[in-house]
């Protein structure tokens, strides 16, 4: 009797407005600002069989600098789709993410400050007279699989958006 693997992997590649790493670190031309990641993608895997909540390893360190006296930086997430025949995806709303600026937020789905991808969250920001001009992050991601999920590989993107506040 044939033995069937029902292992899944989730793969996802990190952007910066909307165009995907090739490097860890994205700075514009001119060098106004700059946003440098540990990594340029990272996995959940799911053991066979298994539904619930699952951490990317490792968590991603982010670092953001800026000249702008005044800035944000967030992110949101592409569905993730599964790769090969069949297709299938989960939603960006079952990928979150806990930072600094999320450890308050109420547990929406995968524990107490984890908020999930499908809208744009704040990672990072600089107010005039506050905060450094250089700051860092652990990121953590988690993912949300149900049983009515296939197995497979599965691919998402995380994308980060920088914006100077007049």
């Amino acid at each position: 009797m044939p033995r069937f693997s029902r292992q899944a992997a989730f793969i996802v590649s990190f952007a910066f407005a909307g165009f995907a790493l090739s490097a860890p670190t994205l700075a514009p031309p001119g060098g106004q600002f700059l946003i440098k990641l540990s990594t340029n993608q990272t996995a959940f895997t799911a053991p066979t069989g298994l539904a619930g909540v699952l951490e990317a390893v490792p968590p991603i360190e982010i670092l953001v600098a800026s000249r702008d006296q005044r800035w944000v930086v967030n992110c949101q997430a592409s569905p993730l789709t599964r790769l090969g025949e069949g297709g299938g995806a989960i939603p960006s709303a079952r990928l979150y993410l806990a930072g600094k600026h999320s450890l308050q937020c109420p547990d929406t789905g995968a524990g107490p400050g984890f908020l999930d991808l499908s809208e744009p969250r704040l990672v990072a920001s600089r107010e005039p007279g506050r905060g450094k001009p250089v700051q860092t992050d652990t990121l953590r991601l988690r993912l949300r699989t149900t049983w009515g999920d296939r197995p497979g590989q599965y691919r998402g993107e995380v994308h980060f958006v920088y914006l100077a506040v007049p």
